[in-house]
């Protein structure tokens, strides 16, 4: 059966929703979690489950599938297959009908699915319109469901469950990820592989429509979107319009919500984290960025790159 829904296009709609689902196990698992509201509590914490799930469960309590090749670690035993067969196998996945290269099947299914055949994910709530249903799923319970993960320990409330236990790490147990080519330290292990592959191995994600080389490919996803498939996100309160959905999500909170953020050491409030963190760095720890071809030092790295490629590019 699961053949006949994955590769013969068999569908399996819910009644009381417009969800779909390809097998028929996902159609029960959907109709106890949304419409009948089943939880399966967790014997250690308040936390409940929508499915009883062992990766699901193994996520939660800390475990994780390590690689025994690099410093990678996931909760879930597929994660880590794909990422054997694309960091250490270099198996790739290419389109047929473009230049496009996928390290996962379902990214490549995606991409056709998104750029070759139109298909989207429209919300039922707003303009959004996703490319893939797990993206349709994020959106709607950040924008519409307003789900939050509070930390036990302070005011902290993350999106993801997964941004909690990396705040709690950070921030409460002091965890770092030190750089083993420089002095560079960090408190999540994917930042740390990007300052990797952007500072020491010069790794670059060129767009293939302009000059613009990006040194993430979430950025270089941003930078097609917004500038050359004109994609906005559109404020349902004022005029304002967005490149980003964060942008979106931040103006909404500054401006309509007035949310904000107080430093515990002074007056200021900012309407991001962000900009408190930053903040207290340059006011109150005195971190500074010194250029390394003037006089120059900044309260803020990108405000130092600014300052390098207005007053150096030349050089």
């Amino acid at each position: 059966m699961y053949r006949c829904g994955k590769h013969e296009g068999i569908r399996y709609p819910c009644d009381r929703c417009d969800y779909i689902a390809t097998i028929p196990r996902y159609l029960k698992l959907h109709m106890e979690s949304k419409h009948e509201g089943i939880r399966y509590p967790c014997d250690q914490c308040d936390l409940t489950f929508t499915k009883l799930s062992l990766e699901q469960i193994k996520k939660h309590l800390g475990g994780s599938y390590p690689c025994y090749k690099c410093g990678y670690s996931t909760t879930v035993l597929r994660n880590l297959r794909q990422h054997k067969k694309s960091a250490h196998e270099g198996i790739r996945y290419r389109c047929d009908q473009c230049d496009y290269t996928a390290t996962q099947q379902g990214q490549l299914k995606a991409h056709i699915e998104s750029k070759h055949k139109g298909i989207t994910y429209p919300c039922d709530q707003c303009d959004y319109a996703a490319t893939h249903p797990q993206n349709l799923i994020r959106h709607k319970s950040i924008m519409h469901e307003d789900i939050r993960y509070p930390c036990d320990e302070c005011e902290y409330a993350a999106t993801y469950l997964t941004n909690l236990k990396q705040h709690k790490k950070s921030k409460h147990k002091g965890i770092r990820y030190q750089c083993d080519q420089c002095e560079y330290s960090v408190t999540d292990k994917a930042n740390l592989k990007s300052h990797k592959e952007f500072k020491h191995e010069g790794i670059r994600y060129p767009c293939d429509q302009c000059e613009y080389v990006a040194t993430r490919p979430i950025n270089l996803k941003t930078h097609k979107e917004s500038k050359h498939e004109g994609l906005r996100y559109l404020c349902d309160l004022c005029e304002y319009v967005g490149t980003h959905q964060t942008y979106l999500k931040r103006h909404k909170k500054e401006k309509h919500e007035g949310i904000r953020h107080p430093c515990n050491q002074c007056e200021y409030a900012a309407t991001v984290p962000g900009d408190l963190k930053r903040h207290k760095k340059s006011k109150h720890d005195g971190i500074r960025y010194p250029c390394d071809q003037c006089e120059y030092a900044a309260t803020r790295h990108d405000h130092l790159k600014k300052h390098k490629k207005s007053k150096h590019s030349g050089t």
